[in-house]
């Protein structure tokens, strides 16, 4: 039997991962979960991610994403928002997202608002991720 694995990289995962790691998630979810959620893991990679966010940190988009986390914006929450946008690089809801989701996220007017920021950064982001890619 011959089978086959299709891997992709969804850009809006990798830049949500790249963000996650290189804010205070871990910091803020650790002490009440008692593990972080990102890999503390020194490789080639994190060390790639990190080096290259580390002068955007005080961005808007840290503080937002922040300010979600204590709502429950953690764990597979920013999965499932990066993964119900759609197919074009503009952040808009393609797939519903879970009422889970949304309330943990701190309602829709929060996501919205996310979601907008996303889209005023996305030139930047999306162009520095897929270079930090080349790179790597």
């Amino acid at each position: 039997m011959n089978r086959c694995i299709n891997v992709q990289v969804n850009p809006y995962l990798e830049f949500m991962n790249a963000i996650l790691l290189t804010s205070k998630y871990n910091e803020m979810t650790a002490p009440f979960l008692g593990f972080k959620l990102m890999t503390d893991e020194d490789n080639e990679y994190t060390d790639a991610i990190k080096a290259f966010f580390k002068p955007y940190q005080n961005e808007s988009i840290y503080e937002l994403i922040e300010s979600m986390i204590p709502n429950g914006f953690i764990f597979s929450r920013p999965v499932e928002l990066m993964l119900s946008l759609g197919p074009s690089d503009n952040f808009e809801i393609y797939y519903p997202l879970s009422q889970l989701c949304i309330q943990y996220s701190g309602g829709l007017e929060q996501i919205k608002i996310l979601l907008m920021s996303l889209v005023c950064q996305r030139v930047f982001f999306f162009m520095s991720i897929r270079i930090l890619l080349l790179i790597l």
